[in-house]
């Protein structure tokens, strides 16, 4: 992971410099520097949004153990089906903290970068957690919700906004 963090460093720090008066210069030798820098730079993003995988693992739409339209707060589920819940949940817990534990150790000195992959986070991320959270955390799946359903959507984004800040 440290990789990722560093060569999108590397190359939005190119990119950034390219834009200034020097992109002139270089470009009279390398017309297309400016394009290779940034499809670089979006290679990389592109990298190490795989590293939401495993988090995705447990809430994607795909992986869906039960169906719950149509079911109330009341509707008795199977054991199967409960179960299968709860891995999620616990899943998704084990992940984003970890996830989090990693990441918030990464400081990204460009504010335009950082501020650009925590918003890539959050549009990657949220609309799958929301959807997750809007699917079971009315169902009747355990008798301590609290005990799995451990991280409100806010909580989410208040995680992704600490990301790359040594000191969150």
């Amino acid at each position: 992971m440290h990789i990722f963090f560093f060569a999108l460093s590397v190359f939005s720090a190119t990119v950034a410099t390219l834009r200034t008066n020097l992109v002139t210069i270089v470009q009279l030798r390398m017309p297309e520097i400016e394009d290779r820098y940034g499809e670089l730079l979006q290679q990389q993003k592109s990298s190490y949004a795989q590293s939401w995988s495993r988090v995705l693992h447990y809430i994607s739409e795909n992986q869906k153990p039960v169906s719950t339209s149509g079911i109330s707060p009341d509707t008795k589920l199977k054991e199967k089906d409960r179960n299968l819940i709860k891995e999620k949940f616990t899943g998704f817990n084990k992940e984003i903290d970890e996830i989090f534990r990693q990441q918030k150790m990464f400081a990204i000195p460009d504010p335009e970068l950082r501020d650009c992959l925590r918003q890539d986070n959050l549009n990657y991320i949220m609309p799958f957690y929301s959807a997750f959270l809007k699917r079971y955390s009315n169902t009747n799946f355990t008798k301590n919700p609290e005990k799995y359903i451990r991280y409100k959507e806010e909580d989410v984004k208040r995680f992704i906004f600490g990301f790359f800040d040594a000191t969150a």
